[in-house]
């Protein structure tokens, strides 16, 4: 990418000659995750003004310009494609995962005990806009791709959060909420938040600190689309059948794959956590 420094005076007006001193480009440390996490600086090379960045999937940053006592400062993200995988064992603890949208304060990595590192959902605040987040992976036109995903969930005071995949606007998510009387908990396919437009599925096994398997395809279609996705057991053997299958004739044809999480019983102690590992995007060109 090329950038370039236009100059102006007090009133905004152009400076066609401005006597620069010394311009300097860099890639600078950005600021501290809330977490006390140090991201990393773009990955790539400036030099006057021309921006060659790494051959990494997914990043973010900043490019500074300093001229003196002028100073001026670009974010940068490369977001990922529909081809993309993340099982996070190179992101540092308490970090987020680079060119993620919305992810940074509400989802941090987490060693596990068997020394693996896993992406978790912040639940430490009950504020709506932390405690209930997608993190967001691909540009928002990303369309015909399948996003899979292993989450795990655990009980805090009889409550799980709840933790799913995001595909094209609609989002399949295990609900921490048990049935009472059938002590099972539910796989939704839905779409809208403030109103469930689609709002389909049934009651599932998920048991709480076991590892499960999500997957959500989208395939556009001339007048409609058709959204399927299952859930297994990590381990074992994926399903042939799909758990839920749905045509919609209002189709969302496009939307950046996401994960969503949402920890409902947060106090004055820690909520429920819900955990992901191996996230997975494919076009569906090539499932």
């Amino acid at each position: 990418m090329q950038f370039q420094v236009v100059y102006v005076d007090a009133n905004g007006r152009e400076i066609a000659n401005n006597p620069a001193a010394k311009p300097a480009w860099s890639l600078p440390l950005p600021p501290k995750t809330p977490a006390g996490a140090q991201p990393p600086a773009l990955q790539g090379t400036v030099t006057n003004g021309v921006l060659s960045l790494a051959p990494i999937p997914s990043q973010q940053g900043y490019l500074d310009f300093v001229d003196g006592d002028l100073k001026a400062r670009v974010r940068v993200r490369v977001a990922a494609g529909t081809s993309y995988k993340q099982d996070f064992e190179k992101l540092p603890a308490g970090a987020a995962p680079g060119g993620w949208v919305n992810a940074t304060g509400k989802f941090i990595a987490k060693k596990m005990p068997d020394g693996t590192t896993v992406l978790a959902k912040v639940n430490t605040d009950a504020r709506p806009p932390l405690a209930r987040a997608n993190a967001y992976i691909t540009g928002p036109e990303a369309s015909d791709y399948t996003i899979q995903a292993d989450v795990m969930g655990t009980t805090v005071r009889n409550r799980q959060a709840d933790a799913g995949i995001v595909n094209s606007r609609y989002t399949l998510v295990l609900t921490g909420t048990a049935d009472p009387s059938t002590g099972k908990r539910d796989l939704r396919l839905q779409s809208w938040d403030g109103k469930h437009r689609v709002d389909v599925g049934g009651e599932v096994a998920w048991e709480p600190g076991a590892w499960y398997t999500l997957k959500l395809t989208v395939e556009p279609k001339e007048k409609t689309a058709l959204i399927r996705a299952k859930y297994w057991k990590k381990g074992e053997a994926e399903p042939d059948k799909w758990t839920i299958e749905y045509e919609d004739p209002n189709p969302n044809r496009a939307g950046a794959a996401a994960i969503h999480g949402n920890v409902t019983n947060v106090t004055d102690e820690p909520g429920s956590e819900a955990l992901f590992d191996n996230v997975v995007i494919t076009p569906n060109s090539k499932k």
